[in-house]
């Protein structure tokens, strides 16, 4: 295989294999951690939780539409509510190939290349010291009471904003509330020009949670020129939940290097 061809499969992203399986989304419903359950059933039992089931069944198995990711609620089976110390908001997975796992600005595409990932690559080396080259999955983040969290959580196949207005942001929105209504001091990182518009709906809660915003992780763009790097929101999570006697690590197991270690 030439340089060319091979570099080249490398950037393409992967076929879009990560589709919404034949199980009905309404029996991952039940399978999400029991603390979420009183927020996901109010929503359900309004209305629009159903009508949104029942849109998306019809969009994957009668128009054969690519619905991904595979587990939407992904999020909600790996960070228990009580346990949310961090909330990363996005607007909605990626719309190419079957990057997306169900956690916001995460991929089970190992060592894929993304611009998110790489973003958030160059951030926690210029903000905390250590680089984690291959970051792709989040999930070590998600076990450690980081809600990664989109707004919108499912898409189609390269139609970005498909199913934005079809229901999800009820139910986003009574999270985002129930977190902010909670006084246990939390950090809201709200990444993207949608996210930002619920800060103040956050900040009406009244409690004493830090809200950060910025734009989304993309490679290499730097707040000053309107991008992620450079926002600090890791090292300021991490000092205000530190003040409240919560820890913070970023880290996955076997990359801390020696700048990390004395700074993290």
């Amino acid at each position: 295989m030439s340089h060319t061809s091979w570099l080249t499969s490398f950037l393409a992203p992967p076929a879009p294999t990560n589709l919404l399986p034949t199980e009905l989304l309404s029996t991952q419903f039940d399978r999400i951690h029991g603390t979420w359950r009183p927020l996901v059933d109010e929503w359900y039992s309004d209305g629009p939780g159903a009508e949104l089931v029942e849109e998306l069944f019809r969009r994957r198995f009668l128009n054969r539409l690519e619905v991904m990711p595979k587990e939407p609620l992904r999020a909600f089976n790996l960070t228990p509510m009580p346990e949310v110390r961090i909330v990363i908001l996005g607007e909605e997975p990626s719309s190419i190939g079957n990057v997306a796992d169900g956690l916001a600005f995460s991929s089970h595409i190992e060592h894929q290349y993304c611009s998110t990932t790489r973003g958030i690559i160059d951030e926690l080396d210029r903000d905390l010291g250590f680089r984690d080259w291959g970051l792709t999955s989040l999930e070590h983040w998600a076990r450690r009471g980081v809600l990664l969290l989109n707004m919108v959580l499912t898409v189609e196949h390269k139609t970005p904003r498909a199913h934005i207005g079809q229901g999800w942001e009820g139910l986003t929105d009574y999270v985002l509330q129930a977190l902010a209504a909670d006084p246990v001091p939390k950090v809201f990182m709200l990444w993207g020009k949608a996210p930002q518009t619920k800060a103040p709906m956050i900040q009406r809660a009244g409690n004493s949670h830090l809200v950060l915003e910025s734009r989304a992780p993309a490679l290499s763009y730097k707040v000053s020129t309107g991008g992620h790097l450079g926002c600090g929101h890791f090292s300021q999570a991490k000092q205000f939940l530190g003040a409240h006697g919560f820890e913070v690590d970023w880290t996955r197991g076997g990359v801390r290097n020696s700048v990390c270690e004395a700074v993290c």
